[in-house]
């Protein structure tokens, strides 16, 4: 089966298991893509309880080149708040090894392959924040 739908597309390019993108927006030099990580409910990393959203944080990720110009990604990463009254961790945020490997495999390559520096302010994302 041929994947036809751009977003999905998109997301297989990035190289991110489990990674939904949410928008892209392209620049004279840049195309800046909006990810999330599949939505995986953690327990509390201290106590081990259940915890309730916390909002989101956005984290830019390691530039990287893709379909000819400078890819900026921006990770929308969730909160989680611990309710647990005795529980060191109010808030936390979530973890995932798939971005921790892409940032990882594009700052290599980045060493050896130099990005073009570009003239494009990145994309602001915080109005994405609460979706």
């Amino acid at each position: 089966m041929v994947e036809t739908d751009p977003e999905s597309m998109l997301a297989a390019m990035i190289g991110i298991p489990g990674v939904t993108v949410i928008e892209a927006r392209t620049t004279a030099d840049t195309l800046d893509v909006l990810i999330e990580t599949e939505l995986r409910l953690p327990r509390c990393p201290r106590c081990g309880g259940a915890v309730k959203r916390g909002g989101a944080e956005l984290e830019d990720l390691v530039p990287s080149s893709a379909v000819g110009r400078v890819s900026r990604l921006t990770w929308r990463r969730r909160r989680w708040h611990c309710p647990a009254e005795d529980c060191l961790i109010d808030v936390f945020s979530e973890d995932d090894t798939g971005v921790d490997a892409f940032n990882e495999r594009v700052a290599a390559a980045n060493a050896r392959f130099p990005l073009e520096a570009v003239s494009s302010p990145p994309s602001d994302w915080r109005d994405r924040l609460e979706e």
